[in-house]
């Protein structure tokens, strides 16, 4: 059997040094992460992730991932009532990096939709530093 111990929720954009994702000792951590989006009836998990290395490599690369203009970017209203409406549909998928130039284009447009999806999400961190990975064993 697997014990995990929830951390959590963190966020990537606060004022509050406790929810700051990065301020957190745990995030020096391998494991499981949780991505949600807070709602009036829950925090639904919007995405789950594992990995071997930090947290804190793992989620940086994610942000990276936002600001660059891989990720999809949604209308951040319409995200946070579960309906995904895509404003930039990333570049992380073909034609890819050819998108480059439309997305500098776009930049000033986009980053506002970009800052509150954002500050939508939330993170929730299960340590786990075992021989293999938990999705690898039986």
């Amino acid at each position: 059997m697997l014990k995990l111990s929830l951390h959590g929720p963190f966020q990537w954009l606060t004022a509050d040094a406790l929810d700051y994702l990065f301020s957190s000792q745990i995030v020096d951590q391998p494991g499981i992460y949780l991505w949600t989006v807070p709602h009036s009836e829950g925090d639904p998990v919007y995405y789950v992730g594992e990995t071997g290395r930090p947290f804190r490599k793992r989620l940086e690369e994610h942000l990276v991932s936002y600001l660059s203009g891989m990720y999809r970017i949604y209308e951040p209203t319409e995200f946070a009532k579960g309906r995904k409406r895509i404003v930039w549909g990333g570049m992380w998928r073909k034609p890819g990096l050819a998108q480059a130039p439309e997305y500098l284009e776009r930049s000033a447009e986009l980053a506002p939709a970009v800052r509150e999806l954002l500050g939508l999400l939330r993170f929730y961190l299960l340590p786990y530093d075992g021989e293999s990975r938990p999705r690898d064993t039986d």
